[in-house]
């Protein structure tokens, strides 16, 4: 069971929504399915579990983000004339703006997963510890 948390802490951890969102799923699953059978150490087990997947997808850097002002001109959906009359994605047209832009959407990205799966966590307890199906026992 160990192994299989460490799995499950894996995906939550990775840049990729459907994969955490799995890894949630199978958690909340496992336990649901097998709850009525976990001794104390093993309810002691999945509860650190849980506890590390929250404090690793704590969105952390919403808290100290500031605002960069090399990008401050550039506004999204704006295009930039460039000096090439062969294409739009050549190699003349992107900047550094394009490049900070880039990063910036990247981190952004990052964020909003983890807020997802935080959500998703949430979900996850809320569901084990309320399932109709267990609640009554």
């Amino acid at each position: 069971l160990s192994d299989l948390y460490v799995q499950l802490h894996w995906c939550v951890q990775q840049a990729n929504e459907q994969l955490a969102r799995s890894g949630t799923n199978c958690l909340e699953n496992l336990v649901i399915s097998n709850g009525l059978k976990f001794g104390e150490d093993t309810w002691a087990k999945t509860c650190q579990c849980v506890l590390d997947m929250f404090k690793c997808t704590i969105p952390t850097d919403l808290l100290t983000w500031t605002h960069t002002p090399e990008v401050e001109n550039v506004r999204p959906g704006i295009l930039k004339r460039s000096n090439s009359t062969f294409s739009v994605h050549s190699n003349n047209s992107i900047t550094s703006d394009d490049i900070a832009l880039s990063k910036m959407g990247s981190m952004f990205t990052a964020l909003l997963i983890k807020c997802v799966v935080q959500l998703e966590l949430i979900q996850t307890v809320d569901n084990i510890i309320f399932y109709p199906a267990t609640s009554r026992k």
